[in-house]
Formats: structure tokens, sequence, C-alpha cells
């Protein structure tokens, strides 16, 4: 574990140290190190639950189902642990039907991790846990987190899940910082200011249009020169589906005239975010660039954002020629259709009045 990590351990002053998904013990191999790097008297070896019994007895573990319950423990203990992995729709499609019953009893839950961190938070002042990236954006158990540190080495053998170590201590907060390989990102809430915020708009976006003239590849590839990018549908040889996320084509209502320029100004504005925000804000893709840079997927819903806040950059021009394309005007969803005012200034001046 990383310095970031090292330091939130001292802050806690804990003693003891629970892995209430033990497992063989991996990650409690650390443990005692830590608390003595930390200057904190190691009272008591780490210990460990699991619901394997061979393991329970040859570790002196307890067994326990931790993802229904987990025992009460003081606040010298610190919970260290890598949860179990497995998404409720995964659970369905491979049929797992072990699984169902803990879906059943947390339907608000769409992954086991999340039930067993639930447990955890439930049980422990302060806990480590080491777990999916795509929490990040999950906006879930976050009232107590105190840091995320996104580590792109995979630190595992058995799987290629982008992970980060989450830290929560007992005391309530509104923002955390966000860490890469042990170096300060930001703070999540100044990090999630980096994406576009459009004006409100009546223009209309649609997704997965096999007619769309936008084109847009949604994932990075292995390589650093082919990442996420704004393009011509003609580049999107794909059939395109209702499902389709990775690459699709976008229908733009109205659609602009210079299709070319918008698509200057979205990868402008997606490259100026990723730079701000060091790629955090997008969700996590399973395995590295052959940089060793994590891959990345751009959702639909910021890349409406960065389409619409790239509409709004286009000069006067393209105001000229979408007002006089639509023969002076614009349409309004609340008012039917009205015509721009005379005597206006300028063009954009009644654009503004009458946004789409």
């Amino acid at each position: 574990m990383t310095s970031v990590i090292i330091d939130f351990i001292r802050s806690t002053a804990c003693k003891k140290a629970v892995d209430p998904f033990a497992g063989k013990g991996d990650l409690l191999k650390h443990v005692s190190v830590l608390l003595e790097i930390c200057d904190q008297e190691n009272d008591g070896i780490p210990y460990g639950y699991d619901i394997d019994h061979a393991l329970c007895r040859a570790n002196v573990w307890g067994i326990n189902d931790s993802l229904k319950h987990i025992p009460t423990h003081n606040n010298e203990w610190l919970c260290v642990t890598n949860p179990p992995y497995l998404s409720s729709h995964t659970a369905k499609a491979k049929k797992l039907v072990d699984s169902d019953c803990y879906f059943e009893d947390n339907p608000e839950e769409s992954d086991l991790y999340m039930i067993g961190i639930k447990r955890c938070l439930e049980t422990f002042d302060n806990v480590i846990g080491i777990i999916p990236e795509t929490y990040l954006l999950s906006k879930k158990f976050q009232d107590r987190l105190v840091l995320v540190n996104i580590i792109e080495e995979n630190p595992f053998d058995d799987t290629d899940f982008p992970v980060l170590v989450a830290c929560w201590n007992k005391e309530a907060t509104n923002d955390f910082k966000v860490y890469k390989n042990n170096e300060l990102v930001g703070w999540w809430n100044d990090l999630q200011k980096q994406i576009p915020t459009p004006r409100k708009s009546q223009i209309e976006i649609k997704f997965n249009q096999k007619a769309g003239k936008l084109g847009l590849i949604g994932i990075d590839s292995s390589s650093e020169t082919n990442k996420i990018r704004f393009c011509n549908a003609s580049e999107i040889k794909a059939e395109i589906k209702v499902s389709s996320r990775n690459l699709t084509r976008i229908e733009i209502t109205p659609m602009p005239k210079d299709l070319s320029h918008l698509i200057n100004i979205s990868n402008r504005i997606l490259e100026e975010m990723r730079i701000a925000t060091q790629d955090v804000v997008l969700a996590a893709f399973k395995g590295n660039r052959k940089d060793g840079v994590r891959r990345r997927r751009l959702d639909f819903a910021i890349a409406k954002k960065i389409i619409l806040k790239a509409l709004e950059k286009h000069g006067q021009d393209e105001l000229d020629m979408l007002f006089h394309e639509h023969g002076g005007i614009v349409y309004n969803k609340a008012v039917r259709y009205k015509r721009l005012p005379t005597g206006c200034r300028t063009i954009r001046r009644a654009f503004h009045n009458y946004k789409f």
C-alpha cells in the first residue's frame, strides 16, 4: 500500500486489523507491517472471516458470511478488505443462483462489493477497501469517504478489473480527495466542475441513430493515439443497436451546417476535460493502454454535454446559417413556433432570446 494509505492508517490510531472477506489472507499479510510503520502497537495478529471452513481452520479465523452480517468490533479495529465483485447483471446472465439471496436482501445494490462495503461501514469506524474503480462514479457511501487512490497497475493476478483503494472514517464528509498512483489529482467536487455545463437548450441530441451524421468512438483503444473522439458518422462501420455504447452515430436537430467544425470543437472540449481531470470523471475500462494509462469510456450523458457546449461555441456565421435555414423561425417546445422579433440588433441576440 502507498504512503497515502499509510497516512490514513496513521490517522485512525487503530491497533488491530480485520478482513471480513479474508480469502487466503493475502491482504492481511501486509497489515501488521503497516501498523508498525505507523508506530501503532500491533495488539494481536490480524484477524479474518470467511465462509470457507477449510481456510478458517487453517488460519484460526471466524467462519462467517460477511455479506449478511459482520460481528461487532470496537473502534480499535481497522477494517481492511477486498470484498467479492459480482454484478447482479452478470450473476443473472451466468445463472449464479448462489448470489440471488444477497441481491434479494439488498435490492438497492447492483454488485456484491457494494453489499460488502455497506456491511463494513455498518460495523467499523474506519474502513479501507480495494474495490472496482467504477465505484467512484456511483455516488454511493460517500458521506464518510475521505479519499480514493486509483491504482493503474493491476495488483491482482486473477482479474483485470480496474481498481482503487477507498478510505472511510467515522466522521461525516461532503467531499473527498482523489489520488491516482499516489499523486493528488484534486477534490472530487472540483473535478466534477470540469465537466462541461451547457446552457439549457431545446436542441435534440439522440444517440444510436443509424442515420445520424455525427459519430462517436466512445472507448480508448490499447494505443495511446487511438482515443475517445467525435468523428464523421461515416467512420462508424459497426452495426448500430439500441444497446450500443462504444461506437455510435448521433442525430442532432437542427443539424449544424459545418459538421467538421462541430467535431473539432467537441474534441477540443473533450481533451481539455480529460487533461483537467486526469480522466477520473470518465468510467474506467478493463485493461490499460500500452503506455500503462488506464483505458476510459465516455458515457452518453457527458457526451451530450460536450456536444451542446460545442454548439454554444459556434461563431456568428453558424448562427446565421441556422437562422436562415429555418426561415427566421426558431422552434420552441413551450411555444410551438415563434418568429424572431423584428428590430433586433443582431441575429445572435434574437437567437439567445429564443433558445433551441
